[in-house]
């Protein structure tokens, strides 16, 4: 049994990577129970076969990839519980991941905002007829 459906599989291949600093879709949620862990999943590379996304984790939240074997061996544990702490989410809508990690909203920002003033600066320079800095 494995986490990794041909559906979930097909879904991230399609959406490729996402750059987290853009507010990135959300395209699967892998929960343990009572949320001891929680990765949302917002890529998969198929190179190095391992997921990328935001890791929720006492005294660990932050981005980094994990191998799907790792979320598949879990997955495989999970299905001897009872029904009711079996927790994993293939998601529809595919909420970007501010609304699902509140947290996150201010950085997304902050960066969002970085961005910007730098492509101003950017245009600034050429309607000046100048180079950019690089």
């Amino acid at each position: 049994m494995s986490f990794f459906s041909h559906e979930l599989r097909q879904r991230l291949l399609e959406v490729g990577e996402q750059d987290p600093a853009d507010d990135p879709r959300v395209i699967a949620i892998f929960q343990t129970p009572r949320a001891d862990l929680t990765y949302y999943i917002i890529s998969y590379d198929p190179m190095e076969d391992r997921y990328f996304g935001y890791l929720k984790r006492e005294g660990i939240n932050d981005w980094g990839f994990i191998p799907r074997q790792e979320i598949d061996k879990l997955y495989e544990i999970m299905q001897w519980l009872p029904a009711e702490d079996q927790v994993h989410v293939l998601l529809k809508g595919e909420p970007p991941i501010s609304q699902l990690v509140p947290e996150l909203k201010n950085d997304i920002a902050a960066i969002r905002i970085d961005r910007l003033k730098q492509e101003q600066e950017k245009k600034k320079g050429k309607d000046q007829g100048q180079e950019p800095e690089r």
